[in-house]
């Protein structure tokens, strides 16, 4: 007569799938953030450069340009904050540059 499954095995395993797929989206939110930080670093040489080229705008853009610089060093604390999670260590929440004022 075959054995009952044991529901110790079926939670452990429902854990272990649990665990990868929290692992697979921890990768993911890293990823993601680095790619926001390395587009704002974008934004900001794209204004920079624009306001070299536009004097009359050039306090507006720097300012933007500025702003876009702070976003991308925040999305990088974050990046590291997710890859020290799923590394074992602490994560705690990143303030946003306009928060930690």
């Amino acid at each position: 007569m075959p054995s009952k499954p044991d529901p110790a095995d079926h939670l452990a395993a429902r854990v272990a799938a649990s665990e990868q797929r929290s692992r697979q989206l921890t990768r993911q939110v890293s990823r993601v953030a680095g790619e926001i930080a390395e587009t704002e670093r974008r934004v900001a040489t794209t204004l920079e450069q624009i306001a070299d080229d536009e004097p009359d705008r050039a306090e507006t853009l720097l300012a933007k340009a500025r702003e876009a610089r702070e976003f991308a060093e925040h999305e990088l604390a974050e990046q590291e904050r997710w890859d020290s999670w799923r590394s074992g260590r602490s994560a705690t929440t990143t303030p946003r540059p306009s928060e930690a004022k």
